[in-house]
């Protein structure tokens, strides 16, 4: 694993033998509203609402698709604060890097 360039990754909830548990398991990626990320965190992430696909959680393998505005709200952090936790960052966006069993995975056709 790599943490892709220009990117901070805290990871959450992560057991001794996280790489032997999720060992084959696919890495893909969630882009989300800066507002909801906290009770993403708390309560998981939930199946979409608009089903254009399906029933299911919608993610990417690609963290430049799931950063996409689109997808992921780009947010200014205030002044006062940045100093505090960023170095030189002035945006922060919320992507979730999520595993998933390769047979629970459904490949959706580009248009």
């Amino acid at each position: 694993y790599f943490c892709p360039v220009g990117w901070q990754r805290w990871s959450f909830y992560v057991t001794d033998n996280f790489d032997q548990k999720f060992k084959g398991w696919c890495i893909g990626y969630r882009g989300a509203k800066f507002a909801h990320g906290l009770s993403i965190l708390l309560s998981g992430l939930k199946p979409a609402e608009i089903k254009a696909h399906g029933a299911g959680i919608y993610a990417t393998p690609s963290i430049n698709y799931a950063a996409h505005p689109r997808y992921s709200e780009v947010k200014l952090v205030e002044s006062s604060t940045r100093k505090k936790i960023f170095k030189t960052s002035k945006y922060v966006q919320f992507v979730l890097e999520c595993r998933a069993h390769p047979s629970n995975i459904i490949k959706v056709d580009q248009h």
